[in-house]
């Protein structure tokens, strides 16, 4: 966040968006890689509270692979984001990143 603004003027000039959408879209991967950070802090055990009624939803640890991920070109930094950040932030939550 603290150069969003530097971040988004490359973005837009990269992809030819305006300034403004250029900032939004650093601002929106920021969001998402503070929210995955939160929740990875958030698991506890194997069971999770859900938002659902009649929903269980179970945790389980460990590493799962290689990730990869396709995104479209006209939203080069948010919708990866989407993908990256939450895998980042389980394997080091787990201290699979951390330990090597």
């Amino acid at each position: 966040m603290a150069r969003k603004d530097e971040l988004g003027e490359l973005l837009s000039r990269e992809e030819g968006k305006i300034l403004s959408e250029g900032i939004d879209g650093v601002t929106r991967a920021a969001h998402v890689f503070k929210f995955f950070a939160q929740e990875a802090l958030r698991v506890e055990g194997l069971s999770i509270a859900s938002l659902r009624p009649n929903v269980r939803v179970e945790a389980r640890h460990g590493p799962v692979g290689v990730v990869g991920l396709i995104t479209p070109w006209n939203y080069p930094i948010a919708i990866p984001a989407w993908k990256i950040a939450p895998a980042l932030a389980y394997v080091t939550s787990e201290g699979l990143l951390l330990s090597s």
